[in-house]
């Protein structure tokens, strides 16, 4: 079946931290498809500073195309527009890697799919549990949203979301280049690069206490593309989503960047 088929539409909404999040589940898919052609159906910024899901994944191989249009729209010729779009192209399966709205919204997205002629449906959210993120009793702490992504599709296989790999944004050499460029100034210097997120204004407590206990002399507020740029750097350890502030250390140390220049990207997206 994976082997055979030839479209697959994912759907995923938006921007830097929301498709950051969904990469290990974006490399699933990318495994479990390699001969098919990959869109992702996703929605226009809603804030002109936020970067679009295609301003982060071109070039990266994990999706060739985007479909876009606006979320909680209701007008019946938008609507009717992004059914025909869906139905002439002709998914045969859809990666529902959306956010946990409730099981009714599932639902009603999953009929929408279904009237565009996509048999194969994986990952909507047809249950609580499917729809929350799982506390970890160990961990002290909720599910990261990117494992509760991973889990939902888990019937295609193990996302693997504690390998480095699966973080990989494959970085073309000359933004890999600019990486350097940007990072230039600060060389030698222990750097956390802290993105916020564009629709709240509550991140400065959460970046107080990941820059807490001495792990860094000092932390730049940073924008989409320096964010990049530190990742594609080589130095940033681990992408933390949501409240698991101790996640990006966890995840720094076990790739081996904790050393004396230790680099920790906090990512703000769906919590």
């Amino acid at each position: 079946m994976t082997t055979s088929t030839k479209r697959v539409l994912i759907y995923r909404l938006g921007s830097l931290g929301d498709t950051l999040i969904a990469l290990p589940a974006l490399h699933l898919v990318a495994r479990v498809f390699p001969e098919a052609e990959r869109r992702m159906l996703t929605n226009f910024p809603v804030n002109v500073k936020a970067p679009p899901a295609a301003a982060i994944l071109e070039n990266s191989g994990l999706v060739h195309g985007f479909i876009r249009y606006v979320v909680g729209t209701r007008s019946p010729l938008e609507l009717l527009g992004l059914w025909w779009q869906l139905f002439r192209w002709r998914p045969e399966v859809l990666i529902y890697l959306g956010p946990p709205r409730g099981v009714e919204s599932a639902r009603r997205d999953a009929a929408f799919f279904r009237a565009c002629g996509i048999k194969r449906l994986i990952g909507l959210p047809l249950t609580e549990d499917m729809q929350q993120n799982r506390w970890e009793q160990v961990e002290g702490a909720l599910e990261p949203e990117g494992a509760r992504l991973a889990r939902n599709i888990a019937e295609l296989g193990d996302a693997c979301i504690d390998a480095a790999e699966s973080w990989n944004l494959h970085l073309t050499p000359a933004e890999t280049g600019r990486a350097r460029e940007a990072l230039a100034p600060v060389a030698g210097h222990p750097l956390i690069a802290v993105s916020v997120g564009i629709e709240r204004g509550s991140g400065g407590e959460r970046c107080q206490r990941v820059c807490g206990g001495g792990m860094a002399a000092g932390w730049s507020r940073a924008g989409g593309e320096s964010l990049r740029g530190a990742y594609a750097a080589g130095e940033c350890g681990g992408v933390c989503a949501g409240p698991r502030l101790s996640w990006a250390r966890q995840r720094a140390d076990a790739s081996g960047c904790g050393g004396a220049n230790p680099l920790y990207s906090y990512i703000c997206g769906s919590e």
